[in-house]
């Protein structure tokens, strides 16, 4: 079960943090990753959002086992949502969401799947600094391909992003090999 979720998969709000953030780019000490930026949901809700290391990153993995849809996984902008969903219908039918639950860093097991408007915003505020591009030691480009987003589009497909490009894809859910999810986490801006 992916930590923030109880039974029901309703999500639970992230542990509020009252010391700010550092600046782009930075490892966020405490937090479990590099810090990358603020966004506000269209609900409203505010959070800065931490990108886990390259290490953690999953390459070659599929979204889903089959061609079928996911309930409550087509927000572009929660990826805690959306990956919750996941977790709900079935770790076992969605590998991305299945190693998110696996994961912990800095003592936090919240890892998800980021959502297309939280990857869109993380590659914009990141893709400048010199460890995020091309050859940088957290490069998003380096590896020429696209990036696994939590966001549903259909039966078939999901979103991907391409970060050297920012291009958009609806890319199948059992394509192999091709595409990459790095995990990220929030916290509450309070």
């Amino acid at each position: 079960m992916i930590a923030g979720i109880v039974a029901g998969g309703r999500p639970v709000a992230p542990t509020a943090i009252p010391s700010g953030p550092p600046a782009l780019g930075d490892y966020w000490v405490g937090e479990g990753g590099w810090y990358a930026g603020r966004i506000t949901y269209t609900d409203t809700r505010v959070f800065d959002l931490v990108l886990a290391d390259k290490t953690l990153d999953l390459v070659g993995a599929i979204w889903k086992t089959t061609e079928t849809v996911t309930p409550n996984t087509q927000s572009v902008f929660d990826g805690f949502a959306n990956t919750a969903a996941m977790a709900v219908a079935g770790l076992a039918a969605h590998p991305l969401a299945d190693y998110c639950s696996t994961l912990s860093t800095d003592g936090h097991s919240d890892l998800y799947i980021p959502a297309l408007d939280e990857l869109q915003l993380i590659r914009n505020n990141l893709i400048g600094i010199a460890a995020w591009g091309s050859g940088g030691a957290q490069s998003l480009v380096d590896y020429g391909k696209y990036f696994w987003t939590s966001t549903e589009v259909s039966a078939s497909s999901a979103r991907g992003l391409d970060p050297a490009s920012n291009s958009i894809s609806s890319s199948w859910k059992l394509f192999t090999g091709a595409l990459v999810m790095r995990p990220v986490r929030r916290v509450a801006v309070v």
